[in-house]
């Protein structure tokens, strides 16, 4: 883990300063993640042990983003579709609050276009 924060080239660098400028965090971290990361379950041990009705409505989930860096908002959904029992998922809706990153509406739509 301690390794993806390792600058290996110049050009490391420049994701590095580019995803700070853009959106305020390490970019080639979050690049370096990958889309499928194992979380540790954080809830309260009353959550955990809680059981719930086998017949719970479905849901839908919102994401809206603005200029989101595409690896994170990969993750993101990757992360709604791994943890997300398939019959409580109904949609997922993503709404681009008027991004104005150059391509990445189309980036989006490719890859979930490739994953469907």
């Amino acid at each position: 883990m301690l390794q993806l924060g390792m600058l290996k080239s110049k050009e490391d660098q420049k994701v590095k300063e580019e995803g700070y400028k853009l959106h305020a965090y390490n970019v080639l971290i979050s690049n370096r993640l990958g889309l499928n990361r194992d979380l540790p379950d954080t809830r309260n041990s009353l959550c955990k042990s809680k059981n719930y009705d086998a017949n719970l409505p479905k849901a839908s989930v919102v994401i809206c983003f603005y200029n989101e860096h595409f690896q994170t908002l990969l993750r993101t959904i990757h992360s709604i579709l791994n943890r997300t029992a398939v019959e409580l998922l109904e949609e997922i809706l993503l709404v681009d609050d008027f991004s104005d990153h150059e391509n990445l509406y189309s980036d989006v739509e490719n890859y979930l276009i490739g994953i469907i």
